[in-house]
């Protein structure tokens, strides 16, 4: 990998609390780890959003969970452009600072942040999942069995080439 940005859980909580929280569209109703998540519209403080997003039981299981990533993410990327960066600057530093990993210079991210402002947003990034078969296989240090998803070539091949596409 050519470049990376990392971001720890904490850090992701306190990302989304210096942004003042997200609003997501939650299709229905759970219980996880002692907090109740209705149905509909809700408002999230960042821990809050962070449990929201690594719930994976429900119908759709792990597919369910990457789901709610994807909307938190596109809430964060609606809520970044609803605030005034400059004016959260330091508060953003404060909560990310420890909680990430990159290496990326300063003067690379403040390149990318200012060249994409303008173009990255929730309406305009297309989150894209793969898809493909589940199967069950033992895993052959634990000896338990464990669910994939089998994903043939040709599709990860026409995803890359839909995300890289220019037009």
């Amino acid at each position: 990998m050519d470049h990376y940005a990392l971001i720890d859980f904490v850090g992701a909580a306190n990302l989304i609390d210096a942004l003042g929280g997200v609003t997501v569209n939650n299709p229905q109703a759970f219980n996880f780890i002692n907090r109740t998540f209705d149905a509909g519209d809700i408002t999230l403080n960042g821990a809050d959003a962070v449990v929201y997003a690594r719930y994976r039981g429900g119908p759709d299981g792990d597919f369910g969970r990457i789901q709610r990533q994807h909307d938190v993410l596109q809430a964060v990327l609606k809520q970044a452009s609803n605030v005034d960066i400059p004016t959260v600057a330091a508060q953003l530093w404060v909560a990310l600072r420890g909680h990430t990993k990159t290496d990326l210079s300063l003067k690379e991210l403040i390149n990318i942040a200012q060249t994409y402002r303008g173009k990255c947003s929730a309406d305009s990034i297309e989150m894209l999942t793969l898809d493909g078969t589940t199967g069950t296989f033992t895993d052959p240090i634990f000896g338990v069995d464990l669910s994939y998803v089998i994903i043939d070539p040709q599709e990860v091949q026409q995803k890359v080439d839909k995300l890289t596409a220019t037009g």
